[in-house]
């Protein structure tokens, strides 16, 4: 028995897995892409419009943080940079 508590080959072992520093084992990215190609013909099934939907959604909300920017770019550089500083600083803290 090992000391490893991952459940490798597993969908809920990949994650665990996958923070490894040599990333997630085959047995889980393979057991992760069989749960995920079936969540997905699930949700086509049970909402055929749903994933047009999402990527509209998407494609509209990049458009509007690209007209933001455009329009306002001293205020979107500030937001960038306060973002920056706020993920930089939570990666170095224990």
């Amino acid at each position: 028995m090992t000391d490893d508590p991952i459940r490798h080959g597993t969908p809920h072992g990949y994650k665990p897995c996958h923070r490894r520093p040599e990333g997630a084992c085959d047995d889980c990215r393979k057991a992760r892409a069989a749960y995920m190609k079936r969540w997905r013909a699930e949700r086509r099934r049970s909402d055929p419009d749903g994933h047009q939907t999402e990527l509209a959604k998407e494609a509209a909300r990049q458009r509007a943080h690209r007209q933001l920017a455009r329009a306002h770019p001293a205020e979107y550089l500030q937001l960038v940079e306060a973002a920056f500083r706020d993920i930089t600083a939570a990666r170095r803290a224990p």
